[in-house]
């Protein structure tokens, strides 16, 4: 048995990016096609089987020896540097957008989604921001460049041309009305992804949900 979980771990680590985007489609679209299920369950949807789709998906990038030399090699001093500057750089974007006013439609619904569900909190501080980085970040953008790059050469056009596809899709799925903050945030994070590495664009969406979390609720 432990044989074959091997070799079907090594055939599915050749693919990723592609297992990860799909996975995320399934997640975000179950409830859609399955509106009733959703809304007397819908912990299923937003809480078990996304953090489902997020364990295979790390158990197939890394392992969990893998994982912790990355926690310790982490600068966390500079994670919360960053941190700081983006939800500076978010919340004045947020503002002017919003003409004064600093709270989304996607914060308002978080508020009345946790007020409900409470049991949801780690879900939305831990959960989907790895889940969302690892998506966007990691395999979606890797997806975009391959494509991208297929029709045109110059360097420089492709990684702007990449990341304002993901940031369109990130922007999306948020499904708020400021969708350029989210776009402009998406580019900030691909942006730290790609200088300094995908844990650090983690660490930073992580500590901007936490301090959204902390205003929402203070």
């Amino acid at each position: 048995m432990e044989i074959n979980i091997t070799r079907l771990r090594k055939k599915l680590r050749k693919h990723p990016n592609s297992i990860m985007l799909m996975s995320y489609i399934l997640a975000i679209s179950t409830a859609s096609f399955f509106p009733t299920l959703a809304k007397t369950m819908p912990y299923i949807f937003i809480l078990i089987m996304p953090t489902l789709i997020l364990i295979l998906n790390l158990w197939l990038r890394k392992t969990l020896k893998e994982i912790w030399y990355e926690l310790k090699s982490t600068n966390w001093l500079k994670i919360i540097l960053m941190v700081f500057i983006a939800a500076g750089v978010v919340a004045f974007l947020t503002f002017v957008a919003a003409e004064g006013k600093v709270e989304s439609n996607n914060t308002k619904q978080i508020v009345m989604m946790l007020s409900k569900y409470w049991y949801m909190t780690p879900y939305v501080l831990v959960v989907a921001p790895i889940l969302e980085e690892l998506t966007f970040r990691s395999s979606l953008y890797v997806v975009v460049v391959r494509v991208i790059g297929s029709v045109i050469k110059n360097e420089t056009t492709i990684k702007i041309a990449a990341y304002i596809c993901v940031g369109i899709g990130f922007a999306m799925v948020h499904a708020d009305d400021m969708m350029a903050v989210y776009i402009i945030f998406s580019c900030l994070l691909q942006r730290i992804s790609n200088k300094w590495g995908l844990k650090y664009a983690i660490g930073v969406h992580i500590g901007i949900n936490l301090l959204s979390f902390l205003t929402m609720f203070i």
